[in-house]
């Protein structure tokens, strides 16, 4: 049987529970059994990655079976990758820090394929992250939540890959333009694009009109600095106020979207993907209850 192998070995073990992890029917995360782990070993072994292969000696391996509640298009690297950015946004959003982990593609003999962070966060980052039980627990809730709705929501891989980038950029010219993709791929307005940028997630993330104003105004803000980091040239003064403004309200923006993303995936949980767009816009227009049916 092919099947996901998630090794999170930038996460303290000492600071989580044991056992088996459920998430959702047959989705689960539960240890990963020796010989499973010797076969991570000897392909990390083969590639030369010495570095990886220690710590996974080291770290609990998890198992998470193919036979999702959602579907996994593409090849064996794009399942892998596309189940580390899943199963890390979780991890970061309540640990409130960068997690290293690593995805392995295995066919039930041999590791097909992987998916692992690059760079300094294997080998700073990784050891200094601790998630106590209560983050544990919640990030089990949440991916419990993705996988029940994910097969419907088509647009919400994409967002939490990009969200997860610019989480771990921070407010640099990189990271503000990940976030703003992850907010824009959910809006899929082709005119007046910074205005139904804006419009849109402080409806579906605020009940309250001064709290949606705010946030309106802070998109609005964040999607002119977007435009500037993307099309490059010299600062203004007004840039340089705009960009300071992001940079404060940082935490604000990953939480607008994050909010909008779970309000996607619960939305598209309950009612097709492709009334979408038109529940935005009956949301504008005040003909539509923003929330969804419990």
């Amino acid at each position: 049987m092919r099947c996901i192998l998630l090794s999170p070995y930038g996460v303290d073990t000492d600071s989580l529970p044991g056992g088996t992890h459920f998430i959702e029917g047959d989705a689960r995360l539960e240890p990963l059994s020796d010989n499973h782990k010797i076969r991570i070993i000897e392909y990390l072994d083969d590639l030369g990655r010495d570095d990886l292969s220690q710590k996974v000696r080291k770290r609990p391996i998890y198992i998470v079976p193919s036979t999702l509640g959602y579907d996994l298009v593409g090849s064996s690297d794009t399942q892998a990758e596309s189940l580390l950015d899943i199963h890390r946004l979780a991890l970061e959003l309540f640990s409130g820090a960068q997690v290293a982990m690593a995805a392995f593609t295995f066919n039930g003999e041999i590791v097909e394929a992987h998916s692992f962070d690059k760079g300094d966060l294997i080998t700073t980052a990784a050891d200094e992250v601790r998630l106590d039980k209560t983050a544990w627990d919640n990030h089990k809730l949440y991916l419990s939540f993705l996988y029940k709705n994910l097969k419907r929501a088509p647009l919400a891989t994409l967002v939490i890959k990009r969200l997860g980038r610019a989480m771990r950029a921070g407010p640099t010219p990189d990271g503000i333009i990940d976030l703003a993709i992850a907010l824009e791929v959910m809006v899929q307005a082709s005119s007046e694009i910074k205005f139904q940028f804006a419009l849109n997630h402080a409806l579906t993330t605020e009940d309250e009109p001064d709290k949606r104003m705010e946030a309106f105004k802070l998109l609005q803000t964040l999607y002119d600095i977007r435009s500037k980091s993307v099309h490059g040239g010299q600062m203004k003064t007004e840039d340089k106020k705009k960009l300071t403004v992001v940079k404060e309200k940082w935490k604000t923006c990953i939480g607008i979207c994050h909010n909008s993303l779970t309000y996607y995936v619960l939305f598209c949980g309950q009612r097709p993907h492709s009334e979408w767009s038109q529940h935005l816009r009956m949301l504008a227009l005040g003909d539509a209850r923003v929330g969804v049916e419990e």
